[in-house]
């Protein structure tokens, strides 16, 4: 659901992911493409930093995708 606290942890999220911006976009090159949400939060989850980031902010990957 969208709502200013969804907004407040999105908003820490990508705070935490920021400082893995490279390395992200490096790994998202080498990929053939998300089929679903659920793929890409599963991709997500693999990567240590981009899994911990969202769920420091009280979101999964899954929520963080969602709402972006």
């Amino acid at each position: 659901m969208l709502t200013d606290a969804a907004l407040a942890k999105y908003g820490q999220a990508v705070h935490k992911l920021h400082p893995l911006k490279e390395e992200l976009q490096q790994d998202c090159e080498h990929d053939e493409g998300q089929q679903s949400l659920n793929d890409a939060a599963a991709r997500m989850d693999k990567h240590p930093g981009a899994k911990a980031a969202p769920k420091a902010a009280g979101m999964t990957a899954r929520e963080y995708l969602l709402f972006s």
